[in-house]
């Protein structure tokens, strides 16, 4: 079983926010028989006892989720470049973002065009994303890939059964492979004496 888990020193201003994923852990093992990996709080411990805010913030069943959990919760806090806090990365992951990094990076999709917009991709902004589907359809005009006209359509449609009919029971119109689950024999206005 993980858990996540907050402590502080209040007088002093100080947090950590931390992960136990190790097999066999349990919640209640928080300040008893562990008190973090951190060489950080070990220091802390020596210089101001022990903290006065002990608490597991979630448990899980799954070390994974409970190691994303907390990266997630640290990346939101910002705590790499927050003094009040001792966690010196985000979840021991190298690569956490810091407000300079994130403003910075945000300036240089500005500049290169290259922002991101619903679910088009980072890469395209949308004028790029429609230049190039009209360049795209032009080019399968020209090489008469949408040359299809609507008689060829009707033959090919008819051709695998994809054509309209008629129920003489309610005069529904539609394809063939609906109509006939619903409706000709199986028709709810058909009379029960009509063959």
């Amino acid at each position: 079983m993980a858990f996540t888990y907050y402590i502080a020193w209040s007088q002093q201003n100080l947090h950590y926010y931390g992960v136990r994923y190790k097999p066999g852990s349990a919640p209640t093992d928080l300040w008893t028989s562990y008190f973090t990996s951190s060489k950080i709080v070990a220091k802390m411990r020596e210089l101001f006892g022990e903290p006065d805010v002990i608490q597991v913030r979630r448990v899980f069943d799954d070390p994974a989720a409970a190691m994303l959990w907390e990266k997630r919760v640290l990346i939101r806090l910002g705590v790499r470049s927050r003094s009040d806090w001792l966690n010196a990365s985000c979840g021991g992951h190298i690569g956490c973002p810091t407000p300079e990094m994130l403003s910075k990076a945000a300036e240089t999709r500005l500049r290169n065009g290259t922002i991101s917009v619903g679910n088009l991709p980072e890469y395209r902004t949308p004028v790029r994303y429609e230049k190039a589907k009209t360049t795209e359809v032009a080019t399968k005009r020209a090489k008469g890939q949408y040359a299809a006209t609507a008689a060829k359509i009707a033959a090919i449609n008819e051709q695998n059964g994809h054509y309209d009919r008629t129920c003489p029971h309610c005069g529904k119109a539609g394809r063939v492979p609906g109509m006939f689950r619903w409706h000709f024999d199986n028709c709810q206005m058909r009379s029960s004496n009509s063959p």
